[in-house]
């Protein structure tokens, strides 16, 4: 018995009062009142309990048995149900409630055929339950049965006249035939008949569908002279407006049913989010203003509901006001103080607008009232990271790991970032162990084997144990370009450089040329095997990426320790669509191989307030050479995060290891915007969704 089917029997017992064959002494005998009681209370046991004993003594009792067959129903005891509700039929077969719920709960079972018997029993002995012929109706429209369908609500038209519902459901279901001529045909008679704003707006979205505006207008005006507030024929008429390019038209009637109190919040918030989401955003910038109005109207006419707060903390988002949108987010979760998506939202936002601070005590805050939901802990690790409080995010992980014992993705997205983090924090022995109680449990996770096995090949150790790990990511996802990179170079460390070849070159066709660091290491195996020219093709193909000519750089100037480093600067263009934020994302690492000049790949960042990305790879060097090497460059380090519409910056400081360029590269392969399995997911650099 499914919870919804429960909650189904439970509404229709609520809303009926079946009459019994018992004396009325016994009817209102105080026990069975009381029993009653404890059931509407929701105390089921002491209910049933009370039935019981009842039974005992009054075996012939069929309300008793009627009772306790719906207790039972909502304890998940089926079969005991059916006992209890056959023996109230036996007793009274006059009974309606009682054949009727025994019905339901055939159908609840599974057993829509004695459900289709017994409902037809029923139509013969109680022919004006026009209930019975809908209910009929849906299960032959759940069995695909439609032509069945169709003949029940004929006769439901032959015996009780038609009605909204009767032609509505005839609608759909000539629809769902294949037959759309004729669903609208049924449609226009029964509008030429009777007035329906519900019919007559179905049929101005049709004749929009057929580009017959004039028409479409016409009868959402229709529906509207019968009533002035009916929602779906008021958005049709906008969208008309809309779709015409009458864009006063549009915004006066947006306006209005903005304004209009009796149009649903819900149907307001759910109409502007989808033109949010869909329309050009063009369309929205230059008509900024209006909808600004909108937006601010219907705040002031539904100023505490939670979906119009939601809709406009969405557009103030979308449209570059990000302390507008956290002020609407931050009035939605204190309104709705028990929701764990409010309170969600507004942490969201808060790592959108990059108020890390506040991000961590929001997501600790909401942790402690919401205990089960280890997310808020993982909302928390992407600030922390921010902050660089890698301990902190290790603790964090701890605690999830308690929170949800038997949750799968929690055990591998934690103890993949606890090794991530004791690798930033310079404990390999650590982050080793970290990766192998993960791949104790998940040997085939290619996120921490390929970051395991580049770690173990970054230390010049266990180089035999990394290609084995590596060739596992591999044969999982051969046209993952990172994993062929990875596979490729370890090959090349064990001086296996012909056989590292045909991984390169396969990444080739599968973005890896736009990788710096991949055709660096590709143009070193090539050189190796004495392919100097293609190799020289490929240090073009670095020029390329950045976008400008390579400048030489005197290493004298490089701080002591730094052996070779290249800085990529990547130009990425401004969204024109809307400002402040990115249609595209990228950043690219080069890295000069040998302790000699080292190349500089220029170009400039077009995106807001024109900053620049810049990113530094070292080769060698401690990671305070690394920090101090970054001052020396540049002062201050900005990495590009996110995909698409939402990708933003976050500004990072010294994050530039090679485990960093590594794990970053992994994410944005991985975009977490499409998250598969938990299998996918990098959890230490997830954007905010």
């Amino acid at each position: 018995m499914t919870a919804a089917a429960v909650a189904v029997i439970s509404s229709m017992l609520h809303s009926v009062c079946p009459a019994f064959a018992q004396d009325s002494r016994n009817i209102y005998d105080n026990q069975l009142i009381d029993a009653v009681s404890l059931y509407n209370e929701g105390r089921l046991r002491e209910a049933e309990t009370l039935l019981g004993s009842i039974l005992a003594a009054s075996p012939e009792n069929d309300a008793a048995w009627y009772y306790r067959g719906m207790t039972r129903i909502k304890l998940e005891n089926a079969s005991g149900a059916e006992t209890d509700l056959k023996k109230a039929v036996s007793l009274d077969k006059g009974n309606f409630w009682y054949r009727y719920m025994l019905a339901g709960l055939y159908g609840m079972t599974g057993r829509t055929e004695l459900t289709i018997d017994m409902y037809k029993e029923l139509m013969k002995d109680f022919p004006k339950k026009t209930d019975l012929y809908y209910s009929l109706a849906q299960i032959y429209i759940g069995q695909n049965d439609l032509a069945e369908a169709l003949k029940t609500i004929e006769k439901i038209e032959t015996q009780f006249g038609s009605n909204d519902g009767t032609v509505m459901t005839k609608f759909n279901i000539l629809r769902r035939q294949d037959k759309g001529e004729e669903a609208f045909r049924v449609l226009d008679e029964y509008s030429r008949e009777y007035s329906s704003p519900q019919v007559l707006a179905v049929l101005g979205d049709y004749a929009m569908g057929m580009y017959d505006d004039s028409t479409a207008l016409a009868r959402y005006d229709a529906a509207l002279d019968i009533d002035r507030d009916y929602a779906p024929a008021i958005l049709g008429k906008a969208e008309a407006y809309r779709m015409t390019r009458k864009y006063g038209e549009y915004f006066e009637t947006l306006d209005a049913l903005s304004a209009n109190p009796q149009v649903p919040a819900a149907a307001k918030a759910d109409y502007l989010q989808a033109v949010f989401r869909q329309a050009d955003r063009q369309f929205i910038n230059t008509f900024k203003p209006q909808f600004d109005t909108t937006v601010s109207i219907a705040g002031r006419v539904h100023p505490n509901d939670t979906s119009i707060l939601e809709t406009a903390g969405l557009y103030y988002f979308s449209t570059g006001r990000k302390e507008k949108a956290a002020d609407a987010f931050r009035t939605m979760k204190e309104l709705s103080p028990d929701n764990p998506v409010a309170a969600a939202e507004y942490i969201r936002i808060l790592l959108f607008n990059g108020e890390w601070e506040n991000a961590v005590t929001e997501s600790e805050e909401a942790f402690r009232k919401f205990d089960s939901e280890p997310g808020f802990l993982d909302f928390a690790n992407t600030a922390e990271y921010q902050l660089k409080n890698y301990d902190r995010i290790i603790d964090n992980c701890s605690r999830m790991l308690l929170a949800s014992p038997g949750d799968s993705a929690v055990f591998v997205s934690s103890w993949s970032t606890i090794g991530d983090m004791k690798h930033k924090l310079g404990d390999d022995k650590s982050a080793f162990k970290a990766y192998d109680t993960l791949l104790k449990q998940y040997p085939d996770y290619s996120p921490a084997l390929n970051n395991y096995a580049w770690f173990l090949a970054e230390n010049g150790k266990k180089l035999k144990k990394a290609l084995a790990m590596s060739r596992k990511t591999v044969d999982a996802e051969p046209d993952n370009v990172t994993y062929l990179d990875t596979y490729g170079w370890i090959l090349y460390l064990l001086g296996r450089p012909a056989e590292a070849k045909p991984f390169f070159k396969h990444a080739m066709m599968y973005g890896g040329k736009e990788s710096a660091t991949i055709l660096r290491h590709y143009s070193i195996v090539l050189e190796a095997l004495g392919e100097d020219d293609l190799a020289a093709g490929l240090r073009d193909g670095l020029e390329g990426i950045a976008g400008h000519a390579a400048v030489k750089v005197n290493p004298v100037d490089l701080p002591a320790g730094i052996r070779a480093v290249a800085v990529g600067q990547v130009a990425v263009e401004q969204d024109q669509r809307a400002d402040a934020q990115l249609d595209a994302l990228a950043v690219q690492i080069a890295v000069a191989p040998a302790p000699h000049d080292v190349e500089h790949q220029k170009a400039v960042v077009r995106g807001p307030a024109d900053r620049v990305v810049l990113v530094a790879e070292v080769v060698s060097g401690a990671a305070e050479r690394e920090e101090e090497l970054l001052r020396h460059q540049a002062g201050r380090v900005e990495i590009g995060v996110g995909f698409g519409e939402h990708a933003r910056f976050v500004d990072l400081h010294a994050v530039t290891s090679r485990s960093f360029v590594r794990s970053a590269s992994s994410f944005w392969t991985h975009s977490p915007c499409a998250v598969r399995s938990p299998a996918d997911r990098t959890p230490v650099f997830r954007t905010p969704q």
